[in-house]
């Protein structure tokens, strides 16, 4: 089961980008949201969904807020995140692309890790635990 903390957040320091809370959109977050998906800084504190595994993760989205409202984002610890892949425990993660936008994929050979599972994944969609690096790690 998925859980989170000790998790250090930002205090609401940025606002969202767009709808973050929006039952059945595309994005595969919890309830057809963006909560637990990777987020980057689209502009002065202002948080958008990661569009690509080159930008540089800010961190986890935690609550569900409306374009322009206060979004709770999670900057290192122990968080909940959406899998865009099967991941194994003890695997280093990054941000998806594509149809797996702002979810947390295997990080293979390039981009910035931003964490590793603490527990595994089986599947696209499924929300598990991962330990939150600070800021990523680029390689």
């Amino acid at each position: 089961m998925a859980t989170e903390g000790p998790l250090f957040r930002d205090g609401s320091q940025c606002t969202a980008f767009a709808n973050y809370y929006n039952p059945g959109s595309a994005l595969l977050g919890v309830n057809g949201s963006a909560q637990f998906l990777v987020m980057s800084i689209q502009a002065a504190r202002v948080v958008q969904i990661a569009p690509s595994k080159a930008s540089i993760p800010y961190g986890i989205l935690q609550n569900t807020p409306m374009a322009g409202e206060a979004a709770d984002i999670g900057i290192m610890g122990v968080s909940k995140a959406v899998a865009g892949a099967a991941i194994t425990a003890g695997q280093e993660v990054t941000a998806g692309t594509g149809g797996t936008l702002g979810q947390v994929i295997p990080w293979v050979t390039s981009g910035y890790k931003i964490g590793m599972a603490i527990e595994a994944a089986s599947a696209q969609g499924v929300v598990f635990t991962i330990w939150l690096y600070s800021g990523g790690i680029i390689l």
